[in-house]
């Protein structure tokens, strides 16, 4: 195996690192707990116009939230543009009311139910 090509020739490795979609497999970890933001594929555009593969990744932070409702902190990758979000609704409780079921992670679905049945009881 030399310079990415296999001993028929074929190319089929090459075109395995040129088509960078098989670098989103491994990024399925880096996805927003809260929003769901992932990874997506675009293109580099030099000046003459040549487009090149490459992978825009959501902007991830490790922060720690509280819960007033809860009274409790829960640790969770969240994207910045979240991290405001969460600010400008008032913290945790009021952005996981807001928030659609679908986006959320499984973690914060069961932080939202917990907030829930406190609200109920």
């Amino acid at each position: 195996m030399l310079s990415g090509v296999d001993r028929q020739g074929s190319g089929v490795l090459t075109a395995r690192l040129r088509d960078k979609t098989h670098l989103l497999e491994r990024d399925h970890v880096r996805e927003c707990e809260l929003t769901g933001t992932k990874p997506m594929v675009g293109h580099r555009v030099s000046h003459s116009q040549i487009k090149t593969k490459r992978i825009f990744r959501p902007n991830l932070v490790r922060v720690t939230l509280h819960s007033e409702a809860l009274n409790q902190n829960f640790p969770m990758r969240i994207t910045a543009s979240a991290l405001r979000t969460v600010d400008k609704l008032g913290g945790l409780d009021g952005f996981l009311a807001k928030a659609k079921d679908d986006t959320l992670s499984s973690k914060a679905l069961k932080i939202k139910r917990d907030i829930a049945k406190k609200a109920v009881a």
